[in-house]
C-alpha cells in the first residue's frame, strides 16, 4: 500500500549529496537538472533504519529485515521515493515552457530554497589556516514529498518509527538537521496509476497458437543502474536488459502461473533500448567510421559494397576512427545518433558505531559511487509470446502504471512509466536476396560449439545460424562468412543468480553491433527482412536478437541532426499531465525575485546618483535607523519630510528622492511594473538598497577626501 511521506524541516539542513560542482561550495545539496533539491530515498532509508534500530533496543519488536532487508541479495518490502518538493511534476513543466532562460536558471531555483553557510575551526583563539569551509544548506521550513509502499500490517510500526525519526543530514550535534516526519495515507485514485496505451490493445482478438509482438518503452522517472560484469555498480550499461523486463513479469505472475507460461514456449523479450518515444533505437554497427579530427562529423559505413562508384574515393588516404557508441534512431526528420546519458552519485556507509556520523580512515565505514542512466531518457523493446502467454502477460501490465526496475530500485533508484504502444502479429515477411548480406547482431549473442562449450567463433556461429535458417524456410541453407569483412565487438556476461545464491557463469560473447557480411555458399538466395529473429541461447532474455539486411550501396551514412524538440515533446507526453494553467508557487517566487532583484539594481543606481558628498553620510545612517524603526511606509514618509524641510543643500535633494520614488509608487508605477510584490515589501527593497548604497559611496568619498588631504600635507 502506498502512503505520502512528509518531511519538514525544523532547521536549516544539509543532506550533502558527496559531490562538488564549483570549488566556491565545498558541501553540495543533491539538486535535480532544473535546480530543484531533493532528499535522496537512500539516505532517508538509512535515517529510518536507524531509528529502527533504536526502537529494537528499547524493547519493541520491530520487522528489521522484513523492512529494510539484510545484506546479501535480501530486499525488504519498503520502497522509498527520493523526497521532492511539493507539486514537483508541475513545476517541472512550467521551468521546461518558460522562456526567459535567465529566470529558470537552475541556480535561481536552487536559490529559493537553500542557503550558504560558511564555518571555520580555530587554533589557539583564531582561525586556522585553511580552515574555511562553505556548505549549501536547505532552509529551515522547507517541506518535502516522498511516496513510500509497504503492506498495510507494518503501519503502526513504520509510523512509529517515523515519529522518532528527529534529525538527518550533516552537522546534527550543531542546530542542524532537524526534521518532522509523517505519514498520510494517499488517496485512491492517486494511487491507482494506470499503464499508458498509444493504442488501443483488444486481448479478445489475440489467437492462442500464433505469435505477436507487444511494443513498449519505459519513461525514466527516476535514474536507473543496470549493473556490468567489470565493475557493478560502478559502471552501468547503457541498455535495459531483458531478464530485468522478465524478472518483473516473473513477479507479477507469480511462480506458478510464470512456470506455466515458460514451459510450453518460452516468451522472448528484447533489450530496452534508447528510443525517441515509441521509436526504438538500435546499436550503432561497428562497422561506422569517420574521419578523425574532422569538423563535419561525416559517418561512413565500411560494410557497405565496396565495388559501388564513389565509395573509395570518400575515404580514400584519410585516418579515419570508430564512432563512439550510441544509438541510431529514426526521428521526424530522419535518422540520428544519440548516446545515452548517464550520471555518477556518491554515498557512504556510516561505522556500526552510529555517534560517528560519516565512514572513518580506519576501514568502518566507507564511501562508494554509483553510475546511473539519468532520468527523463526514453527506452522500447518488444516482449514476443503465443496468444494464450500474451493474454496472460497483458492482464498485469495494464494494472502496472510505475515500475521500478535496475539495482537500488527500493529507494533513490529505478522508478518508470510504463507505456504500452501495439500488439502485432509476427509476420515474418522475407525477401529472397542473391549474394552477400549483412548479419547485424543488435544484442550479445549465445551460442555453442561442437562440443558443447559457449563460443564466440565465428564459425561455430555461421553453422548454428545455417541449421535454424534451414529449419525455419524449409530449405537448406548453408551461410559462410567473408573473412575480410567482419567488424565484431565482444562484451562478458555473468551476474548473480539470486534465487540460488551463486555467481552466473562468466563467458565471453560476440556484442551487439557487430557487423559480418555472409553468403550462401552454393549461391543460393537468403532470406532478408527488417524484422529482427532471436537465436541461440538464452533468448527469452534479450540474448540473441539480429537481423539480416542488404549490403547498403553507399558509404556515406544519411544522418540528421539530434532532434532536441522531439525529446522533449516525448518526455512530457509521457510524464505529465494536463494542469491548469496558473502559476505554481515556485514560479510565483521566481518571478518575486526577480522583481526584487530589479528593484535593489533601481535603488543603488538612485542612491549613486543622489551621493555627491561625504557629509551626507550622516542622514544616511539616520535614515537607515528610521527605516528598521518604521512601522510603515507612512511613518517612514513622515521621516523624510521632516529631514527634507530641515535640511538644506543635498541633504533635502537626498530625502526628496526617497519621497518622490514613493509618490510615483502611489500613482501607480507599482501596478505597472511590481505584479509579485506587496507595495510596502517593494518599498523596503528600494529604500534600502538605496541607502546602503549610498552608505558604500559616502564612505568611499570619506576615504578619497582623507587621502587627498594626506597628499597635501606630504607636499607641504
Amino acid at each position: 500500500m502506498q502512503y505520502k511521506m512528509m518531511i519538514e524541516l525544523l532547521s536549516d539542513t544539509c543532506p550533502a549529496s558527496g559531490a562538488v560542482y564549483n570549488s566556491a561550495v565545498d558541501a553540495e545539496v543533491e539538486y535535480d537538472r532544473y535546480g530543484l533539491p531533493f532528499i535522496s530515498g537512500k539516505r532517508i532509508k538509512g535515517c529510518l533504519r536507524e531509528s529502527a534500530l533504536q526502537l529494537f533496543d528499547w524493547g519493541k519488536k520491530v520487522p528489521i529485515e522484513e523492512l529494510f532487508g539484510s545484506k546479501g541479495s535480501q530486499s525488504g518490502c519498503l520502497v522509498i521515493d527520493n523526497a521532492r518538493v511539493p507539486e514537483y511534476e508541475r513545476c517541472c513543466k512550467e521551468l521546461e515552457e518558460e522562456e526567459d532562460t535567465e529566470l529558470t536558471h537552475p541556480m535561481n531555483v536552487l536559490g529559493l530554497f537553500t542557503s550558504l553557510r560558511y564555518q571555520t575551526s580555530l587554533e589557539h583563539g583564531i582561525a586556522k589556516q585553511e580552515s574555511l569551509r562553505c556548505q549549501r544548506v536547505l532552509k529551515k521550513g522547507n517541506c518535502f514529498e516522498s511516496m513510500v509502499s509497504f503492506p498495510e500490517i507494518y503501519y503502526d510500526t513504520m509510523n512509529d518509527i517515523c515519529k522518532i525519526t528527529r534529525h538527518m543530514g550533516m552537522n546534527r550535534t550543531r542546530g542542524m538537521g532537524e526534521v518532522a516526519i509523517r505519514l498520510e495515507p494517499v488517496e485512491e485514485e492517486q494511487e491507482k496509476k494506470k499503464t499508458i496505451h498509444y493504442e488501443e490493445i483488444r486481448k479478445a482478438d489475440l489467437e492462442d497458437d500464433r505469435t505477436y509482438r507487444l511494443s513498449f518503452h519505459l519513461m525514466l522517472q527516476e535514474p536507473v543502474i543496470v549493473k556490468s560484469i567489470d565493475k557493478g555498480q560502478e559502471n552501468t550499461k547503457d541498455y535495459l536488459e531483458g531478464s530485468k523486463i522478465l524478472g518483473m513479469i516473473a513477479g507479477w505472475l507469480g511462480k506458478e502461473e510464470y512456470r506455466k507460461i515458460m514451459e510450453d514456449e518460452p516468451v522472448c523479450c528484447s533489450n530496452l533500448y534508447l528510443s525517441e518515444g515509441k521509436n526504438r533505437g538500435i546499436p550503432v554497427p561497428v562497422s561506422y567510421r569517420k574521419v578523425k579530427d574532422s569538423a563535419d562529423q561525416k559517418i561512413y559505413d565500411y560494410a557497405s559494397d565496396s565495388k559501388e562508384e564513389g565509395n573509395q574515393e570518400e575515404t580514400e588516404g584519410k585516418q579515419m576512427e570508430g564512432v563512439e557508441s550510441g544509438y541510431l534512431i529514426q526521428g521526424k526528420n530522419g535518422k540520428i545518433i544519440q548516446n545515452v546519458e548517464t550520471q555518477v552519485r556518491y554515498h557512504h556507509s556510516r561505522p556500526e558505531d552510529k555517534s560517528y556520523g560519516h565512514a572513518l580512515k580506519n576501514g568502518q565505514g566507507e564511501f562508494y559511487q554509483m553510475s546511473s542512466i539519468v532520468e527523463g531518457q526514453s527506452f522500447a523493446g518488444f516482449l514476443q509470446a503465443k496468444g494464450w502467454q500474451m493474454e496472460k502477460i497483458l492482464l498485469k501490465m495494464e494494472d502496472k502504471g510505475q515500475v521500478r526496475i535496475g539495482y537500488g530500485k527500493n529507494t533513490e533508484y529505478g522508478k518508470a512509466q510504463l507505456i504500452l504502444d501495439a500488439v502485432a502479429l509476427l509476420e515474418e515477411k522475407t525477401e529472397p536476396k542473391q549474394g552477400s548480406c549483412l548479419l547485424y547482431l543488435l544484442s550479445p549473442v549465445l551460442f555453442y560449439d561442437q562440443n558443447g562449450m559457449a563460443s564466440c567463433d565465428v564459425s561455430d556461429l555461421m553453422e548454428g545460424l545455417s541449421y535454424y535458417l534451414s529449419e525455419k524456410t524449409g530449405r537448406e541453407i548453408c551461410l559462410e562468412a567473408d573473412p575480410m569483412e567482419r567488424y565484431l565487438n565482444y562484451a562478458m556476461t555473468g551476474g548473480w543468480q539470486t534465487t540460488w545464491h551463486a555467481p552466473k557463469q562468466t563467458l565471453v560473447l560476440l556484442n551487439k553491433g557487430s557487423v559480418i557480411r555472409v553468403k550462401e555458399r552454393d549461391g543460393k538466395p537468403l532470406p532478408v527482412s527488417t524484422e529482427s529473429f532471436f537465436f541461440g541461447e538464452r533468448t527469452a532474455e534479450g540474448f540473441g536478437e539480429m537481423m539480416l539486411c542488404p549490403v547498403p550501396e553507399k558509404r556515406e551514412v544519411d544522418l540528421k541532426q539530434t532532434d532536441e524538440e522531439n525529446k522533449k515533446e516525448a518526455f512530457e507526453e509521457a510524464a505529465f499531465e494536463e494542469k491548469e494553467k496558473s502559476s505554481s508557487f515556485l514560479m510565483v517566487q521566481l518571478k518575486k525575485e526577480q522583481e526584487k532583484k530589479n528593484l535593489q539594481v533601481s535603488g543603488r543606481l538612485a542612491g549613486q546618483a543622489c551621493m555627491k558628498e561625504a557629509s551626507l553620510n550622516a542622514l544616511v545612517n539616520k535614515l537607515l535607523l528610521a527605516l528598521r524603526q518604521s512601522k510603515d511606509k507612512e511613518e517612514f514618509l513622515e521621516i523624510c519630510n521632516e529631514f527634507s524641510e530641515k535640511k538644506k543643500g543635498n541633504q533635502n535633494k537626498a530625502a526628496s528622492s526617497i519621497r518622490t520614488f514613493i509618490n510615483k509608487m502611489r500613482e501607480g508605477e507599482k501596478a505597472n511594473r511590481y505584479c509579485y510584490l506587496e507595495e510596502e515589501e517593494a518599498y523596503v527593497i528600494y529604500i534600502k538598497a538605496f541607502l546602503l548604497e549610498a552608505k558604500y559611496k559616502g564612505r568611499t568619498l570619506e576615504k578619497e577626501e582623507s587621502y587627498d588631504q594626506s597628499d597635501e600635507t606630504n607636499l607641504l
